[in-house]
């Protein structure tokens, strides 16, 4: 039965990229606008720092891991009023850790 599933589903697939590409080729597809990249990169800023400001995780177990693997990653959100665990580290804490990191080791490179 599952066979018969997904000779339908492929079928279904094929039929909706012939339409498409008909409708392509007529001009009748539907346009696609594109954003300022300057607007785009604000919005997808602001985003980020909203996911990264809302999120933790699991630090302390990653630490102790000797061959930490993604699997072994938890991200949780943080709800309102929420405060972080002691074993965990919020995402933008992280972040900002790695950015003043890097800015020390160019120095010590510069100099």
């Amino acid at each position: 039965m599952k066979f018969n599933y997904n000779i339908l589903f492929i079928s279904l697939m094929i039929v909706a990229s012939c339409l498409v590409t008909m409708m392509i080729m007529r001009g009748d597809a539907p346009a696609v606008v594109e954003n300022d990249r300057t607007e785009q990169q604000v919005v997808d800023g602001d985003a980020l720092l909203i996911y990264l400001n809302t999120h933790y995780y699991n630090s302390t177990e990653i630490n102790a891991l000797e061959n930490p693997t993604v699997d072994d990653l938890v991200f949780t959100t943080l709800l309102e009023g929420e405060t972080v665990p002691s074993d965990a580290t919020k995402l933008i804490e992280r972040l900002k850790l790695k950015q003043r990191l890097t800015r020390m080791l160019n120095m010590y490179i510069i100099f």
